[in-house]
């Protein structure tokens, strides 16, 4: 995008690439994050409802680099509706203070939650706006010409 000086992330191993839809699977691009408040106990048990808990990978990098990571963490069943907010299955939830190490909570710690609580959902529900610079995915691209690491020893 003319104008647009911004990196998404760095640094990145994704493979260099005109295929923008490659970057559905970017941390850039891959998560919109929605913030909810829970209030009481009953809103945390509601909101409980629709999640399970669930062993899951983490790469050691944002673009799914060598090594893996396994948390348990809490992962929504299915499609679910809460506090007038829409979410995908699969979503999962991050609390201030408290996570695994991949940084999202398992059912521990939203247990443990003092009233009122500001929690974090993220779901795949928005792939085509860049979370870091905000423009649409077809404007990114991923290759050599417009991709260039510089030697910062090589700079004056």
């Amino acid at each position: 995008v003319r104008g647009c000086h911004s990196n998404c992330h760095a640094p990145c191993k994704m493979q260099e690439t005109f295929e923008n839809s490659k970057f559905k699977r970017c941390s850039a691009f891959r998560y919109v994050k929605t913030e909810v408040e829970l209030t009481s106990p009953s809103d945390r048990d509601e909101f409980l409802l629709h999640f399970q808990e669930q062993m899951c990978p983490f790469h050691t990098d944002e673009d799914g680099g060598e090594g893996t990571n396994y948390f348990t963490i809490l992962k929504a069943r299915d499609r679910f509706r809460f506090k007038s907010h829409s979410f995908l299955e699969g979503a999962d939830v991050s609390v201030p203070g408290a996570g695994t190490g991949s940084g999202l909570a398992a059912l521990e710690h939203v247990m443990a939650v003092k009233f009122p609580v500001t929690i974090t959902i993220r779901d795949e529900s928005e792939q085509d706006k860049c979370k870091r610079c905000e423009h649409h995915r077809r404007f990114h691209y991923h290759d050599a010409m417009y991709w260039k690491k510089v030697d910062q020893s090589e700079r004056s």
